[in-house]
């Protein structure tokens, strides 16, 4: 979940990891707030939650919230930390759709962080339509992607080795638990995804978590129109 050095070996207090989810979803919603968004509703779905970081925020300002991700043991842990009295559902997918959450739509607002970037490229696009699909018209889709690798040592590598290679890197000299595959898109087809699957990108802005790394937006996008 997190490769910083600092927090190896079970460093990071779990009060303060959930601190962070909190720090991160106020920041959101000062943003959509800026853009004059909702920032509460009935339903909210957090695609690629991990162990519900940012879910548990995100439950503080919608009546039920859905996680979905791919790992099990993340899930599990999930339930085991939720305090919110069953206002979180969490939701294992493993599919190139979310159908798997089709009973819990429409949502109000779909949010995704730190997620899109560990999918294949050949299925980021999919997943943004996704999103789309499963919003109300009228709802509200934040999410984080990268963009490109930057002119950086950490970077170009990313750029140009093979992902085993890569992932060698990562495990023999970084220190990774296991190899960690990055995925991007340029932020004009991003924009086209969104507008094919019938949403309006209301707004853009860089994100600076990956500093050396990669060139990282997020997004902001209303559905205009479709079902559910």
């Amino acid at each position: 979940m997190l490769v910083d050095p600092d927090y190896k070996g079970n460093r990071w207090p779990v009060e303060d990891f959930l601190e962070s989810g909190r720090a991160d979803w106020a920041a959101q919603r000062e943003w959509l707030a800026s853009l004059g968004m909702p920032t509460t509703g009935a339903r909210a779905l957090d695609f690629g939650c991990g162990v519900g970081r940012v879910t548990f925020a995100i439950a503080d300002s919608f009546d039920s919230v859905v996680g979905v991700d791919i790992a099990p043991s993340m899930l599990r842990t999930a339930t085991w930390l939720d305090t919110t009295g069953g206002r979180c559902r969490f939701v294992q997918n493993g599919a190139a759709d979310l159908s798997a959450v089709d009973e819990y739509a429409p949502f109000d607002l779909v949010h995704s962080v730190i997620a899109l970037q560990h999918v294949p490229r050949q299925f980021i696009a999919g997943y943004i339509a996704e999103f789309v699909r499963l919003l109300r018209p009228g709802g509200v889709l934040t999410f984080q992607l990268p963009e490109r690798p930057q002119l950086s040592v950490r970077g170009l590598a990313f750029r140009y080795l093979s992902p085993k290679l890569t992932g060698f890197v990562q495990q023999r000299f970084l220190g990774y638990p296991a190899p960690m595959r990055m995925s991007g898109m340029r932020a004009d087809r991003v924009r086209e995804v969104l507008h094919a699957a019938g949403a309006t990108l209301l707004a853009t802005r860089r994100d600076n978590g990956y500093a050396g790394y990669w060139h990282s937006n997020r997004y902001v996008a209303m559905k205009t129109g479709g079902s559910p």
